[in-house]
Order: structure tokens, then sequence, then C-alpha cells
């Protein structure tokens, strides 16, 4: 994500005011935008159709017993995190290991496609805190190339080698980051 959700370490975008907590959409419009953007994804991947959203009567979804509801939230939730993949092979780094962030056009599966790497992180070095299991890599799966999963790692970056003039050189990011973002340090 090298725009709007990767402002980390630019200049000029002024402080960050956060939302009130309780606030979802701050103008009317937000809401309709969302609800525009969701009804375009649901007919394009064909879960429903045009003459649904207008209002015309249809026959069920096949996807409809997947439709989560009060009763099914708790079994849901117990489930664990719907990212979670087994996948081939041991992860290739361990807590403690160093590492150094590959730089973003190494990443990329489509041309300006997705990254969860941060533009402020490529190149950096750091050293990883744990590994959370396999996990589905976004950057296949924002494209609808697959799930593609693999080990993701928590990766301890010191805020000096992240950015030129740190306020807090001693401070320390963590990022999760996808073991395709990582190389060993030399």
């Amino acid at each position: 994500m090298t725009r709007v959700h990767d402002m980390g370490g630019r200049f000029g975008d002024g402080p960050v005011q956060p939302e009130p907590e309780a606030e979802v959409f701050r103008d009317d419009w937000h809401a309709r935008a969302r609800a525009v953007t969701l009804a375009d994804l649901l007919v394009e991947h064909d879960l429903v159709s045009r003459d649904e959203l207008a209002g015309a009567p249809a026959a069920p979804s096949s996807l409809a017993h997947k439709t989560l509801t009060a009763q099914r939230v708790p079994g849901a939730l117990a489930a664990g995190d719907p990212t979670s993949r087994p996948c081939d092979g041991a992860p290739a780094f361990a807590a403690g290991d160093a590492v150094v962030t590959r730089r973003i056009s190494e990443n990329r599966l489509v041309d300006g496609g997705h990254t969860r790497l941060p533009r402020y992180a490529a190149g950096a070095r750091g050293r990883v805190l744990r590994c959370h299991g396999c996990h589905v890599l976004p950057d296949s799966s924002a494209h609808g190339l697959g799930d593609s999963p693999e080990p993701l790692y928590t990766v301890v970056f010191p805020a000096s080698e992240l950015w030129a003039n740190p306020e807090h050189p001693g401070d320390e990011v963590c990022l999760d980051l996808w073991q395709s973002y990582l190389a060993p340090a030399p």
C-alpha cells in the first residue's frame, strides 16, 4: 500500500486527526460511496444481480447457507482467524533472525499491484520477533490470484533504520510482514 494508507515517514500531510470512536462515517456521502463500492463488487463476483440490487424478487443465492446469523457468530469467532491457512514447508525465519525487507518492485505480482509492505520500510533491516504461522498473501488475493499462503512474521525495526532523523531514535516499530517481503540480512 504505497498511497494514502502508507503515510509513515511522509512529510507535509499534517497531524493525524483521529475520528471520534463511535463515528463510522463522518459525512453521509461516505456511507453511500461504501454501499456503491460493495454493490459493484457483489455484482462483479456474481453474488447478486443488478435486478436484485434494484429490489426485484430473486431466487436465494447459492451462498445463502453461508449467511452469518447472530446464532452463528460465537462459532465463527471460535474458529479463529479467517486468513490462517496451511502451507508447504517450514518458515524460513525464526525469532531473533536478522532480516532485510525487499524493495517494493521485488514484491509486485501485478504491475501497480497491491502490497502490504509500507514504502518507508522497503530495504530496511530488522529482526524477527515471532512467526504467526501461514496466512493468505494479500498481494495475491487482492488480484484474484488465489490465497497463496505463506508465513507471516512480526518484524521489529529501529526507528533510525526507517527514518533519517527520527524524533526518538531508540524507538522501535513492529510490522507484520509476509515471508516473500523478507530476505536474510547480510
